[in-house]
């Protein structure tokens, strides 16, 4: 599947890759937007510390998320982006009280991103199977950090697409419109 930098268009956008095996954890500029994919996965992000594998993994690939996560940060930085968009599975549990330790690396870099990047910031992952568009990542003290944004899209039974708009001089920098062919996919 990453082999090939045709099959997904990769080798059009000018994508950068982490090395195997974490090739899942790409990132590219388009205009002044940089486009991340993390490799941050449901149940736990694999998290399971009765299974010495599943732990093992989990470590290697979370360590590789927050490495790749900062490379991005800085990346930002340095070239001036106006804003980033982040897509990942997981629903990484921001309406818990307490995060779920699978995903608290995952949380505390997207803290550490937008407090050392001042652009917008929107967050695309699925797990939930329910469509929110909110500002759940909360800053130290407590209150939702507006530029942040999350759109968790809809999945099964609910399946369609949301097409986004990014324009990072706008209030709000994102628009979203709800897509889907007549009649729906018939996939139920």
């Amino acid at each position: 599947f990453f082999k090939d930098g045709a099959v997904l268009r990769l080798d059009r956008l000018g994508t950068e890759h982490q090395k195997a095996p974490f090739v899942e954890n790409i990132r590219f500029i388009r205009g002044d937007i940089l486009f991340v994919t993390l490799h941050v996965v449901g149940s736990h992000n694999n998290r399971q510390p009765k299974r010495a594998k599943a732990m093992e993994e989990f470590r290697e690939r979370d360590a590789a998320n927050q490495r790749f996560l900062k490379e991005s940060i800085r990346q930002a930085k340095a070239r001036g982006v106006k804003a980033i968009v982040i897509f990942f599975h997981a629903d990484p549990g921001f309406d818990r009280e307490k995060p779920d330790p699978g995903f608290k690396a995952t949380l505390e870099g997207l803290r550490a991103l937008v407090e050392q990047v001042s652009v917008p910031v929107l967050l695309v992952h699925g797990d939930s199977h329910e469509k929110r568009i909110d500002h759940p990542l909360t800053d130290r003290d407590g209150k939702p950090i507006e530029r942040f944004t999350r759109l968790e899209v809809p999945g099964a039974p609910d399946v369609r697409g949301i097409l986004v708009d990014v324009h990072p001089d706008r209030v709000p920098p994102f628009s979203f419109e709800d897509v889907s062919p007549p009649g729906g996919y018939g996939l139920w």
